[in-house]
């Protein structure tokens, strides 16, 4: 089944890298799409539905309209576009207009507060209908000028994810637009012909807000430098942590310890942070890189028939964590990491085919930790980031320090969770001893940069 036009094909094509490369979407999953009635979250549904249609795994998809009680809201038009396409649809009534008129002054800009409750709305809606995800109709312009606003008006460096997972750890909220541009989900809304609807509040529109004066910014300096856009948008995917002012990225007392540590290993040359020269030209290395390029989540994943972790204290050893069969994860987090290094180690650790199959002839090894029923192991190693290849002392120069590394093991651990398995750990920063029976052996090494 081919698409319907060329435009189609291309918003397909970005929509589908945003949720291979995120991992937004598995097999089984019940998709509920916020929809608003605008152009973004228009394109948003009707692309998944057509790459629901092609895709290797199942999910479904139902749309929640969430009305603010406005109204001259045309909810219903929403409804009867729905039934029409054959989509499942949901429209919650809701007071949130009244409230936020109660709750700010006259001056104050409703959006950022609106978008909370909103939010709020579509949790409780999640867990009411089953939905394994939540998908957002953000636009690639939409994480440019979150970036501006933050950085002009908030003084933040950020924007927003492409995944993220809620607070209480119950919800997984994605954003499959994230490659598109706006004009190109304002194309693909009128060629669909979808209704455009309008929100009805008395601030949508406004010239004046903080956000449309960033629009006609990115517009004038596009218009100027073609291109622009998307070096920023590739820039929240190239961060350099060394090369910022934050203390809890590059905490003095850390980089004082790693410079003791590298003249001490240098001997008289005293040659601090050592390392190969940057490549040149427009590649992925980044700041801090580790031994073998780019900065990586590293894990060692063996396959045990038992694990056991202990830490030993003053009168005796303490039982930390302790598995039947499954595999021992030893993860190692470097400088430069981030939430899609995560991912990837999370996603391999849950999909390798490790284990026996007896009933699949040549390929036996095709079963997973789940497939088995076995748990796993998380352990955090940050030995896994040193350097060996100058003299006799490892270097540590690349790993993360404790305040960056312990929150992406976090997230590691939380993924595998989320995926339903089996999950034990051990103590983040503690000497602790690792027994266990290698089922085979079987021992393999992977990075979030697919080096290995």
């Amino acid at each position: 089944m081919g698409y319907r036009s060329e435009l189609e094909a291309r918003v397909a094509k970005r929509t589908t890298k945003a949720i291979v490369d995120y991992q937004m979407i598995e097999d089984g999953d019940r998709v509920m799409v916020g929809l608003s009635g605008g152009k973004d979250s228009w394109a948003l549904l009707q692309i998944l539905d057509v790459l629901r249609q092609r895709a290797p795994v199942r999910f479904s998809l139902v749309a929640v309209n969430v009305d603010s009680g406005y109204k001259e809201y045309k909810h219903d038009l929403i409804a009867k576009t729905c039934e029409a396409r054959g989509w499942e649809y949901r429209i919650e009534h809701t007071g949130i207009g009244e409230l936020i008129e109660d709750i700010l002054d006259v001056d104050q800009t409703p959006c950022s507060l609106c978008a909370r409750l909103r939010r709020g709305v579509l949790y409780r809606i999640a867990t009411e209908i089953g939905a394994t995800k939540i998908a957002l109709g953000h636009h690639a312009d939409d994480f440019i000028e979150t970036l501006l606003l933050n950085l002009f008006f908030a003084g933040a460096l950020k924007a927003m994810p492409a995944k993220l997972v809620s607070d209480n750890g119950v919800h997984v909220v994605i954003r499959p637009l994230v490659l598109v541009g706006e004009e190109e989900a304002r194309a693909y809304t009128k060629e669909s012909e979808l209704p455009v609807i309008g929100c009805c509040c008395p601030a949508c529109g406004d010239l004046g807000l903080q956000r449309q004066r960033i629009k006609r910014l990115l517009m004038d300096i596009e218009g100027e430098h073609p291109g622009v856009k998307q070096s920023m948008l590739k820039a929240l995917a190239n961060v350099a942590p060394r090369h910022l002012l934050d203390t809890r990225l590059n905490p003095p007392a850390e980089l004082r310890r790693l410079a003791s540590a590298a003249v001490a290993g240098s001997g008289s040359e005293a040659r601090v942070h050592a390392r190969p020269p940057a490549a040149s030209g427009g590649g992925r290395r980044r700041a801090a890189a580790g031994p073998s390029g780019p900065p990586c989540v590293r894990a060692v994943i063996q396959r045990v028939s038992s694990a056991h972790i202990t830490v030993a204290e003053a009168e005796a050893n303490r039982d930390v964590a302790r598995i039947g069969r499954g595999l021992l994860v030893l993860v190692g987090v470097e400088r430069g990491d981030g939430p899609s290094d995560v991912q990837y180690i999370a996603g391999k650790v849950r999909d390798l085919r490790v284990f026996d199959d007896p009933d699949a002839g040549d390929r036996h090894v095709a079963r997973s930790v789940a497939d088995v029923g076995g748990a796993v192991l998380v352990v955090s190693q940050f030995t896994l980031a040193g350097d060996c290849r100058k003299g006799r002392r490892p270097s540590f120069d690349a790993a993360a320090p404790a305040q960056i590394a312990r929150p992406l093991y976090e997230d590691v651990i939380r993924e595998l969770k989320t995926a339903g398995l089996e999950v034990a750990t051990g103590e983040f920063q503690a000497m602790m001893r690792v027994s266990l029976v290698n089922e085979g052996p079987v021992t393999l090494l992977i990075d979030s940069r697919k080096q290995f």
